[in-house]
């Protein structure tokens, strides 16, 4: 939930000319430098980001398909609020144990990993210096590839030297298994 002052000071109107007002409003300076920033970032960090971003954009769109008959207005929703109406959902469902899906309690496993992927998604969106998801971000995530994922997948992850692209490699099997399990989710209610 966002942050707002008790009080917020505006200047009288008709006293400060518009560019004036428009410094006041926002800090003009300090969003130049936010600007210079980003342009700090190189193609390579930028190709990244916009993967690493896909990947998460993957799921909440599979998240979308799998809660718009309990949820219509899902798509409106921020990662956050999908997050909260997906383990809402799972309280209340029991799927069949002869369906090729895991079952609501197995489903529960993915919601830590979603919550710690938003983390990350936040701060890709909210601070321009992480460029990055250091292996060390997702802790979670890569105990539950440990615990449900294939042992290929889980072999080349192992075997991936650089931080960043192993990361991004745990991010691509998590969004492979969970875009998978969540298709047989909403299959499930049709």
């Amino acid at each position: 939930m966002a942050r707002v002052p008790k009080v917020i000071k505006f200047p009288p109107v008709g006293t400060k000319t518009p560019h004036e007002l428009l410094k006041f409003m926002i800090n003009i300076d300090s969003f130049l430098v936010d600007l210079k920033e980003l342009e700090k970032r190189d193609q390579k960090a930028n190709a990244y980001v916009g993967t690493f971003l896909g990947q998460i954009l993957a799921i909440e769109k599979k998240m979308d398909l799998a809660l718009l008959k309990v949820y219509p207005d899902i798509e409106d929703t921020t990662l956050g609020g999908k997050i909260i109406v997906l383990k809402k959902f799972l309280d209340h469902i029991d799927l069949d144990p002869n369906l090729e899906t895991l079952g609501s309690e197995a489903m529960r496993y993915f919601v830590p990993s979603l919550e710690e992927i938003l983390d990350v998604r936040n701060r890709f969106a909210h601070n321009f210096d992480y460029i990055y998801c250091p292996i060390s971000d997702i802790p979670i995530t890569l105990a539950f590839i440990d615990s449900w994922v294939m042992a290929y997948p889980k072999e080349k992850l192992a075997a991936e030297k650089d931080d960043s692209i192993k990361s991004l490699l745990a991010i691509t099997i998590f969004s492979r298994v969970i875009c998978e399990k969540l298709s047989c989710l909403a299959f499930a209610q049709t």
